[in-house]
């Protein structure tokens, strides 16, 4: 059998602080609007949220992509078949039956 061996960096994504760059985007948005508003708790809580985050990335680096793209399609994508999506065959073809 054929092995090639690469380098397992060249299969994960770029990471911001062990974070992905969007998050940490969030994170830094986050932190600028507590500041802003002067909610230094609230900048504070970025901490253990970005543990938590640098944890969800080293279990899965595309957890956070995965959720992303779920939930924009969510509401349009239904994983179930419907009687009414299943066509029949043109009349005269295959005696009716299911496609």
């Amino acid at each position: 059998m054929r092995a090639s061996t690469f380098h397992a960096g060249l299969n994960r994504p770029r990471l911001v602080a062990g974070v992905s760059s969007d998050v940490f985007v969030m994170e830094l948005a986050l932190v600028g609007s507590a500041i802003t508003l002067q909610a230094y708790l609230l900048a504070l809580l970025v901490v253990p949220l970005h543990a938590f985050m640098q944890w969800v990335h080293r279990k899965d680096y595309f957890a956070i992509s995965a959720y992303k793209q779920y939930s924009r399609q969510a509401d349009h994508y239904d994983p179930w078949v419907h009687k009414a999506a299943q066509d029949l065959r043109p009349r005269g073809f295959g005696k009716g039956l299911h496609l």
